[in-house]
């Protein structure tokens, strides 16, 4: 009986965790799935809209600091500390951006919710790595984004209908109910699995885990520099299209996104890393196929190309990367991918202006 006990409650605190990124995507992917024509709704412009996505450096530069203070702090109430901080900040934004008012508050609260966001992802997917290790890597962060970019799919689908049914505030402003419930099981989760194996001390220094990570991070980072952004994209599609129909669209990419999230996954467990040939290939169909297909199939390849960032790229960090170093390892990989991110779309902006 102990035996079983030691096996399922690992599995049961990953499933918690994954439930906890259902109701935190739930939350923030609502809101972010209309932040290109929200912050056009406010006054911003293409430029504007284009630089949210230094939302996404501020959250990868977050993660490379929350993976350097778990090396300096290598003990389970830091790690876990984190990643409460990290989901109340990420948690908490969203619902302000009702009372927003103009571009430049909303702009702030979006870059907020990102770096909330980046404090606690390294942090939760070391933790994530540990209790789903007997998945292996691949279906493990496959089955984790299924959960959450089906919070992601909901939570889209919801503003779509409030903002018709209720006002883009209205919307925003409910979507502290989720929020809530994240940070419940959250809760739970810490009350199980309080001393994670993940939170000890690297046995090397500083120098070599990093340049292990900056090897690490080359084949994940370098393809975002040619992937759009949804904001970019969505402020581009709402000269077309209502806002209403970009969330719309938006869930389908999320849909797509956790469908083929498991199969990827499963390929990277079969084939290890020669599955990271399609982050730049998929990256490039995703961004060209806003220009030159209908936004359907652009939400599609769109959805596709995230999901494997969130399940190769992921897999391929973590069992590249002994286990009391993926914090940190995690960390710096995530900085480069959001570096990476913003100068492409910040350049395709004003390209396009």
């Amino acid at each position: 009986m102990k035996t079983n006990r030691r096996i399922t409650r690992p599995i049961l605190v990953f499933l918690l965790l994954s439930l906890v990124s259902f109701f935190a995507d739930f939350t923030y992917e609502g809101a972010r799935s209309i932040s290109g024509p929200y912050l056009s709704e406010l006054g911003a412009s293409l430029v504007i809209a284009g630089s949210i996505s230094i939302g996404e450096t501020l959250s990868y530069l977050g993660r490379l600091l929350s993976g350097l203070l778990t090396y300096r702090y290598s003990t389970p109430r830091f790690y876990w500390g984190m990643v409460f901080t990290g989901y109340s900040i990420n948690l908490i934004a969203v619902p302000l951006l009702a009372f927003a008012g103009e571009w430049k508050l909303a702009f702030i609260l979006y870059l907020i919710e990102r770096i909330g966001k980046g404090l606690r992802v390294p942090v939760r997917d070391a933790i994530l790595s540990e209790v789903g290790a007997s998945l292996g890597p691949g279906k493990l962060f496959g089955i984790h984004e299924l959960l959450d970019q089906a919070g992601a799919i909901v939570g889209a689908l919801f503003i779509s209908w409030s903002i018709g049914a209720l006002g883009v505030s209205s919307g925003l402003l409910l979507l502290s109910i989720p929020a809530a419930a994240a940070i419940g099981l959250l809760t739970a989760s810490y009350m199980l699995h309080p001393r994670p194996k993940v939170a000890a001390k690297p046995a090397r220094s500083l120098k070599p885990i990093m340049k292990d990570a900056l090897r690490i991070s080359l084949p994940v980072g370098l393809p975002m520099l040619i992937y759009v952004h949804w904001a970019t994209a969505g402020f581009l599609l709402s000269r077309e299209i209502s806002i209403e129909a970009i969330a719309a669209l938006y869930s389908v990419a999320m849909l797509v996104d956790g469908i083929v999230a498991l199969p990827l996954g499963a390929l990277y467990d079969r084939v290890g890393k020669t599955s990271l040939a399609l982050l730049p290939i998929l990256s490039a169909l995703g961004s060209v196929s806003l220009f030159y297909s209908s936004p359907l199939i652009f939400a599609v390849l769109w959805g596709t190309a995230m999901a494997t960032y969130e399940t190769i790229a992921k897999a391929y960090v973590a069992a590249s990367t002994r286990r009391e170093e993926r914090g940190i390892t995690f960390g710096i990989v995530y900085a480069i991918m959001g570096l990476s991110w913003t100068i492409g779309n910040i350049a395709l902006a004003l390209l396009l202006s």
